[in-house]
């Protein structure tokens, strides 16, 4: 089933207040690497980026 625009301004209006984007520039290489890793671990770069960043805010 489709998002509905009401759905899509709502989702849009939740990330503007709770959400930020972490952003770094690497080699292509270098990222084509980590995608690779994140697939071999059956996991998202996404997954894999928040959870590391959690733990580092748990120490």
């Amino acid at each position: 089933m489709a998002v509905s625009e009401s759905q899509k301004k709502a989702s849009a209006k939740w990330d503007k207040n709770h959400a930020a984007t972490l952003a770094c520039k690497v080699p292509k290489e270098k990222a084509e690497a980590f995608r690779d890793y994140c697939a071999d671990q059956g996991k998202s770069v996404h997954a894999v980026l928040l959870e590391y960043v959690n733990r580092c805010i748990e120490k």
